[in-house]
């Protein structure tokens, strides 16, 4: 019975290193890295349907309360698959934009005067 849980809370650090390593990754190394396993999810929960790690987990879902928390709909309208791509794409879109932003704008640079 504690296995489900588990596997939640292994989800949700997951998650919380992913969203850490988009905003404060530096090097160009942590870019490709990140870049490359946000792709990979992505990739992944469009062709099987969803996170593999959701099927797993006890109830609530971690998707489910994602959608409680962001969403805040009674009856919500998104499928745990859809959340969750739309929840990867915006991170993917977030870090390819904070690769672009500190490749033309350095802050090594900016900040070492």
């Amino acid at each position: 019975m504690r296995i489900p849980w588990l596997l939640t809370v292994a989800h949700a650090f997951l998650t919380a290193a992913l969203v850490a390593g988009v905003l404060f990754s530096a090097t160009r190394t942590q870019h490709i890295a990140i870049l490359s396993t946000l792709l990979i999810l992505l990739f992944g929960i469009r062709m099987n349907g969803g996170c593999c790690a959701t099927f797993f987990e006890g109830k609530p879902t971690l998707s489910a309360m994602g959608k409680a928390f962001y969403l805040r709909e009674e009856v919500p309208t998104l499928t745990d698959a859809t959340f969750e791509e739309i929840l990867v794409s915006n991170l993917t879109f977030l870090h390819l934009m904070r690769i672009a932003a500190l490749s033309l704008f350095p802050m090594k640079e900016f900040f070492e005067s």
